[in-house]
């Protein structure tokens, strides 16, 4: 094969400094490449000195030109792997140890924020302006935390194409998430006072439907609601009011399924829960064992507390959707305002409250199931703002005396 690069010439640049051309035939066009080069030096006289070592060096560019103008010529082209195609691969078999229900998020997160955007792109075609144009779009229409996930999950699929040889460079390294304006991004919303005092008096006067009670289990014990939904009786122990979290539900397109919890610290015990929710579970509990006696079905502590006694769990979509219609019947915002609180703030309304009242971090951090107190006490450590102007009051009185 004919060398790309035929020839180079140099010349002699500021402060010293050399510089060199390549001239390159291309489509009938010739074209120029520039560098400039390592070298420095001016020559005096009749000294060649430094042209030669700038030459030397300009031959050695040449050669390394040559040889990946070589290397590309000989890349197979036209591969018809897309956007959508790698990442779909990078799933399926760079991500197949993953949970079930992992991967189906990876196959959403796909579906919805990537193919619209650049799924039909060709990998060779793929520039960096494009990722940064696609993910600067999806941090406007999106939550941040959304779009650096979806900017992780092209960037993992595009690293893979590198080890498969079918790209040479991932051109989504040097992109960046836009950062949000909003002062309260990424701050957890709880319950006001009055708000959890209003859920609180709905939840118990309507106890005995099973996403009532689930609500009221998650704003007393911080409890997922996949965690809720996985919970037997086993795992509750009347005598010591200890609950404890060994399973959760995860789901797929098709399916919902037992899990293991989120992580290993996620499998924890909740001691001394509180005495009216062991009330009700004690009495939803005596339901179920009514129930079962009805249907001739023999009550065990296998069954799910939430679930039914044909040993079925409750999905988790029924709580949401209970909860969704509770949160506008009450006309709920959180402490920061929002349009609503969602069912997974009331996990953030348990860590708040208990942080707001004394909590060390690193007991709630266990109660929680965070590996780790600084996640805790960086996620809630500022996040009530009642709590917060309280404690500048307590300083206020502390200055003055």
């Amino acid at each position: 094969m004919e060398e790309k690069y035929t020839t180079s010439s140099i010349y002699k640049f500021k402060d010293d400094r050399w510089r060199a051309q390549f001239p390159y035939l291309e489509n009938g066009i010739w074209h120029k490449k520039t560098q400039l080069l390592e070298h420095r030096g001016r020559d005096k006289g009749r000294s060649h000195k430094h042209r030669d070592a700038a030459m030397l060096e300009a031959e050695s560019i040449r050669a390394s030109l040559n040889e990946k103008a070589t290397a590309e010529a000989a890349k197979p082209k036209g591969l018809g792997i897309t956007v959508s195609k790698l990442v779909t691969c990078y799933i399926d078999i760079e991500c197949a140890d993953v949970a079930r229900s992992t991967a189906t998020g990876y196959h959403g997160m796909l579906r919805r924020n990537i193919e619209p955007y650049l799924g039909d792109v060709p990998l060779e075609d793929l520039t960096e302006e494009d990722v940064q144009e696609w993910i600067t779009a999806i941090a406007t229409t999106h939550a941040r935390s959304t779009a650096c996930n979806s900017l992780r999950l092209l960037r993992g699929s595009l690293k893979y194409g590198m080890r498969k040889k079918w790209i040479d460079e991932n051109v989504a390294s040097w992109a960046k998430v836009p950062k949000n304006e909003d002062a309260n991004y990424g701050l957890p919303n709880s319950l006001t006072t009055k708000e959890r005092t209003r859920v609180l008096n709905t939840l118990n006067a309507s106890i005995d439907i099973p996403a009532m009670l689930a609500a009221k289990i998650a704003l007393y014990t911080g409890l997922r609601r996949g965690e809720l939904c996985a919970l037997k009786w086993k795992n509750v122990d009347f005598k010591s009011a200890t609950i404890r979290v060994e399973a959760a539900i995860g789901h797929t397109d098709n399916e919902f399924y037992i899990k293991g919890p989120k992580s290993i610290s996620s499998r924890r015990a909740i001691p001394n829960c509180p005495k009216d929710l062991m009330k009700d579970l004690a009495k939803r509990e005596a339901d179920m064992k009514s129930e079962c006696a009805n249907l001739g079905v023999e009550f065990s502590d296998e069954l799910f507390v939430l679930g039914f006694p044909d040993g079925s769990f409750l999905k988790p979509p029924r709580i949401n959707d209970a909860w969704r219609a509770l949160a506008k019947a009450l006309k709920l915002h959180g402490v920061l305002n929002k349009n609503t609180v969602t069912f997974h703030d009331l996990r953030h309304s348990f860590a708040t409250y208990a942080v707001s009242n004394g909590i060390d971090p690193r007991t709630l951090a266990s109660l929680m199931g965070h590996s780790k107190a600084s996640m805790t006490l960086d996620r809630y450590a500022s996040a009530d703002p009642v709590a917060t102007a309280s404690a500048m009051r307590t300083l206020g009185r502390l200055y003055k005396e």
